[in-house]
């Protein structure tokens, strides 16, 4: 099998290297440059201080980069997954310098830790695309200025692996730091980009929150099997990837071989996981439905 090594040198070149991407699973993924993250108040009498609703967006991107690694590395977006280390380790440090309030965060220590043990397969891929859509300069501004449908996001869309899915987490994150900078009376900077109260209302009001469709392959628990609306069975589960996440599925039995069946009735009473395959739809990173589409492994 061919095998790929991406080099990154800026968000230019990430998206070169996604555009000559042929599904070749990345071995290694070097990035050598990134833009910082740059928010910038132009208040002098803030004086290295965050207003407290400025502060609470930037935690919301915080959290968003918690969510899209967690879906990385496990395919759902519960950040409840990560271990102590792995957050801290992509913990962002805002930086406030003197004068008003200037706030950066370096982004490319953020790529290198999530990269540093996911080689051998498609989630580098998903990483680099990861990091421009949450990360990239110019995709705040196609945001802000509500052009998503650019060049750039036609290429995302049919090069990532549920774009879909990562961008409208990262939407959200952007929409969160621009409703809490909505109020501030000299507007903001972001990457450079200044912005009046008013541009930051109108970037705000229609903020996509669509739900999306996601295929999840993975082992859970069988934790109760309702057969009382045969031959449409419920099924409530619980990921081993995420524990604690659980949701309702269903089955149509009569797609199902038995002795699928019966593996479905073992695992609810062993209480020991199944490999399953499931299709699933996604809002605001929460699953509102799903239905399994197979049991794999028997």
């Amino acid at each position: 099998m061919d095998y790929a090594e991406i080099k990154v040198n800026g968000y230019e070149s990430a998206i070169a290297a996604i555009k000559d991407w042929t599904n070749k699973p990345v071995v290694k993924l070097d990035v050598e440059n990134w833009e910082d993250f740059s928010y910038y108040i132009p208040d002098a009498s803030l004086d290295s201080t965050v207003p407290a609703n400025v502060m609470a967006g930037l935690v919301d991107v915080q959290q968003s980069l918690y969510k899209i690694y967690a879906f990385i590395k496990t395919g759902t977006m519960d950040a409840r997954c990560l271990t102590t280390e792995e957050r801290t380790a992509l913990e962002l440090k805002f930086k406030v310098q003197s004068g008003s309030a200037d706030i950066t965060a370096k982004i490319l220590d953020i790529i290198k830790e999530m990269a540093k043990d996911m080689s051998g397969n498609q989630k580098m891929i998903l990483i680099l695309g990861a990091m421009v859509i949450l990360f990239g300069a110019p995709i705040w501004k196609h945001y802000i200025d509500k052009n998503a449908e650019t060049e750039t996001a036609r290429l995302l869309a049919a090069k990532i692996p549920n774009y879909e899915i990562l961008a409208n987490e990262a939407d959200q994150a952007k929409a969160s730091l621009l409703k809490a900078s909505a109020e501030l009376p000299s507007g903001v900077k972001i990457y450079g980009q200044q912005l009046s109260q008013d541009q930051i209302k109108q970037a705000t009001r229609q903020t996509r929150n669509q739900s999306q469709k996601l295929h999840l392959d993975g082992s859970y628990k069988i934790i109760k099997v309702d057969m009382a609306n045969d031959p449409l069975i419920k099924i409530k589960i619980e990921s081993v990837a995420v524990p604690g996440q659980m949701f309702n599925t269903v089955l149509e039995r009569d797609l199902f071989s038995e002795p699928k069946l019966q593996a479905i009735q073992a695992a609810e009473w062993s209480r020991k996981p199944v490999e399953l395959s499931i299709d699933a739809i996604f809002l605001k990173g929460e699953v509102t439905s799903a239905e399994i589409a197979d049991v794999k492994d028997l």
